[in-house]
């Protein structure tokens, strides 16, 4: 019997006496080809009034005499197989296993150009490429490459493989899973990896809501053009390293805040926020390399366990920035590690009083906000203090203008009332209100022109 017709095994249409026994049972048949070292075990279920056919493949005697093996189910598939049951079908599942050693095959490629396909390799040395399935289990896999596209869900187990290419995988688990090169890209619902060690892991053009790192170790992470939908993308690392270096391109950590002279990126304004979540403090990369990246406060969070993971990160940003002289980033990964501080149980006077009036330095609408309160507090106490010289200080209103200057002498408001007859606890208060303010004002004044220095990228 020759192995293939169309690339497909044959089967004679001696079978449908066998079909229609089958299905007047309610019960399963099968067909087995044994060719060129390859068993394809073909069964078809009845199961309420639909045929399901699952394609189980396995290394026959000593030795496989194909290199490749290509299976593509589309409608040439379905056309064939209709003509020997005379039913239409569905293919639910195609399983490979124990293609290793002598039986190792050069490459496996799955078509399942429908995703309604459930695969399982197991115990195979092969290069994988698997695309539009529903389903993929790969356990004990070896080989160069595992490339995977189009797939609802994929789940690795005890795998080792030199690349790894993942595209459009909705949901991913990793168990055991060792290589050199991981790149993961496309649209991903959520990604769970766990015990898997990589020399390179890419994360490229990735729309996912959580990825959880649990236990991962890579040398080398590159992070580039996240762009997660509905702001639920958090990017989670536990008990996970990054030893050398992680690099970022293209992305925005955090919800974007609008405040006057903020710089804005266009490349990464169409961005959606993004979360990076450190739960201990074995994620320490020794450098980072970062591109058109733009943070806030809420986009780097740590467990309630261990806060310092995010103070950390912080530090390594700021030291960063610091060292390529970009005064913008330096400032505010400055103004992160204050306000990490005021939030840790170190709420002293010096931060809290540095978080309301210029939001550590990244605000240049709190003092002048201050300052208009300020002047409104004060102008109102003078008022209340004139007395019976009330209408002299509100027909010379512009005198209160003079307060907004902190060199202003505290006498103005004593000469413009001329001749009238204040009281004298008018003149006794009046320096003490006065003095009171203009210190308060020059110290608005000094921190309007810190954020103004971190607006505008000046020393």
């Amino acid at each position: 019997m020759r192995p293939f017709e169309n690339n497909y095994p044959v089967v004679r249409n001696k079978a449908d006496a066998h079909i229609d026994k089958a299905k007047s049972r309610g019960r399963s048949f099968s067909f087995s080809i044994n060719e060129q070292g390859l068993n394809f075990n073909i069964i078809f279920t009845w199961e309420q009034e639909k045929l399901t056919q699952s394609l189980i493949i396995r290394p026959f005697g000593v030795k496989v005499y194909v290199q490749k093996l290509e299976l593509i189910l589309g409608e040439t598939y379905y056309s064939y197989w209709r003509g020997i049951t005379n039913f239409e079908f569905e293919i639910g599942s195609v399983a490979l296993s124990g293609f290793k050693d002598s039986n190792a095959l050069d490459a496996i490629t799955i078509d399942g150009v429908s995703k309604t396909v459930n695969v399982s390799i197991s115990d195979t040395t092969a290069k994988i490429n698997v695309h539009s399935t529903n389903q993929i289990s790969l356990n004990e896999v070896s080989g160069s490459e595992v490339i995977i596209n189009n797939v609802n869900s994929l789940n690795v187990t005890n795998t080792n493989c030199k690349r790894g290419n993942f595209k459009n995988c909705n949901q991913i688990y990793f168990k055991g899973f060792d290589g050199e090169d991981l790149t993961i890209s496309g649209k991903t619902n959520s990604a769970n990896l766990q015990h898997s060690n990589f020399a390179e892991f890419r994360l490229v053009e990735s729309t996912f809501d959580k990825i959880e790192c649990v236990d991962f170790n890579t040398t080398n992470m590159t992070i580039e053009k996240l762009n997660p939908e509905a702001n639920k993308g958090q990017l989670i690392f536990k008990d996970s390293t990054v030893n050398s270096q992680l690099t970022i391109n293209k992305a925005l950590f955090g919800s974007r805040t609008w405040s006057i002279g903020r710089p804005k990126k266009t490349n990464t304004f169409r961005l959606h926020p993004s979360y990076l979540i450190i739960n201990d403090n074995r994620f320490n990369p020794n450098r980072v390399e970062l591109n058109e990246v733009e943070w806030n406060y809420n986009g780097i969070t740590s467990s309630d366990a261990y806060p310092e993971g995010k103070r950390k990160l912080i530090n390594l940003l700021k030291n960063y920035y610091g060292g390529k002289d970009d005064i913008l980033n330096t400032q505010l990964q400055y103004a992160f590690e204050k306000k990490w501080y005021l939030e840790n149980h170190r709420n002293d006077f010096p931060l809290w009083l540095t978080r309301w009036s210029n939001n550590f330095g990244l605000s240049l609408v709190l003092p002048l906000l201050w300052i208009l309160v300020i002047c409104v507090l004060e102008s109102a106490l003078i008022l209340k203090l004139s007395y019976n010289c009330f209408p002299v200080l509100i027909e010379n209103w512009g005198v209160f203008f003079y307060l907004m200057n902190p060199t202003h002498k505290t006498s103005i408001f004593i000469d413009v009332l001329g001749t009238c007859d204040y009281p004298k606890y008018y003149s006794n208060f009046l320096p003490l209100i006065d003095n009171i303010g203009r210190i308060l004002i020059g110290y608005l004044i000094f921190q309007f022109a810190n954020a103004f220095r971190y607006k505008f990228k000046l020393r």
